[in-house]
């Protein structure tokens, strides 16, 4: 059964990985090895959510609430990194990354059975001598010299041999490795990220979310924001009411989002929370994924898609439109 002081660390390594591997839009080898060996070590649920009974009903209630909301937030920025990335690295050549890996004593072995044959050419011609030295005049000095030339030519070309040997082996045993790690993990790591999250949600302490006094957004932003998406991204909802709404006040309104726009609900959301002070965005943000019945998770995994790579003509237009109303009211 997995830990949970194993497993967060692990969560930590991979969402680098995956955040360097993105930016590069190539992988090395090792980079593969981790990524396999994460999926594999943690692709069994059932293991997990014992742990985290165990963490539950055996630690503290606020030691185990940290740990668990550590481990969400790394579950969430794997979730997150994943989506937003998801064409490049379902698209990364992971075989070319294992063939390199694999080919890594390509040189050495070139060069091993250079220096063994070069010592064998030598041998031959020391053999050839002392085959026919008896045809010839020689002194017996020149038939010893000849004689042990020939046995240290016989040692080394046995040790070299051997280190020949060698190479092979580790060669052998590198394409047994590199066949371990030659499939694309991206997609099943998402899935995964996605199932560990609903699992862990069933385990976090549920914690209210207070708004601050006062207004997160001035009634000049609401109102353009109401022109630009007003019965388009949401139904028909008065100013007032989307003023309340986002600002989480009481409200007699329904935001109700139309079939087929939630990613650019997911990116305005986003949009306005970006916009917050850091002391204050993440309680906001929460707080209106709940009052609108949205996860987080999905949220996560969504919001950037207007502007990834899995974006289209349409959904690109509307976060180039909303980035630039957002720019008129920039203080």
């Amino acid at each position: 059964m997995p830990n949970i002081t194993e497993i967060l660390p692990r969560y930590t390594r991979l969402n680098i990985l995956i955040s360097e591997i993105s930016d590069s839009r190539t992988i090395e080898f090792e980079q593969q090895r981790f990524i396999s060996d994460f999926y594999a070590q943690f692709s069994y649920i059932q293991p997990l959510e014992a742990m985290l009974i165990e963490l539950v009903a055996q630690t503290e209630a606020e030691q185990s609430g940290v740990l668990l909301q550590s481990l969400g937030r790394e579950i969430q920025r794997n979730v997150q990194l994943i989506s937003a990335n998801r064409q490049t690295l379902e698209n990364i050549d992971v075989k070319q990354a294992c063939e390199k890996f694999a080919k890594q004593y390509d040189t050495p072995i070139a060069n091993q059975i250079h220096i063994t044959q070069e010592i064998w050419i030598e041998y031959q011609k020391v053999d050839n001598s002392l085959d026919t030295i008896g045809f010839r005049k020689h002194t017996e000095q020149e038939e010893k010299r000849l004689w042990e030339k020939h046995e240290e030519l016989t040692k080394r070309y046995k040790d070299e041999k051997k280190v020949l040997s060698q190479l092979y082996d580790q060669q052998k045993d590198v394409e047994t490795t590199v066949r371990k790690y030659i499939d694309n993990k991206f997609g099943v790591l998402l899935t995964l990220s996605q199932t560990f999250s609903d699992i862990l949600e069933k385990y976090l302490p549920k914690a209210e979310t207070t708004p601050q006094n006062g207004v997160y957004f001035d009634m000049s932003l609401i109102s353009a924001i109401h022109k630009e998406c007003n019965d388009e991204q949401f139904e028909n909802i008065s100013e007032l009411d989307l003023y309340a709404i986002l600002n989480l006040l009481p409200s007699s309104g329904q935001f109700i989002i139309k079939n087929g726009e939630r990613n650019r609900v997911y990116y305005l959301i986003h949009k306005l929370y970006e916009r917050l002070p850091k002391e204050t965005n993440q309680t906001w943000r929460t707080a209106i994924l709940q009052s609108l019945q949205l996860k987080e998770r999905t949220y996560l995994s969504k919001y950037r898609t207007a502007k990834g790579d899995s974006s289209t003509p349409e959904l690109e237009k509307f976060a180039d439109n909303l980035d630039e109303l957002f720019k008129e009211f920039e203080s």
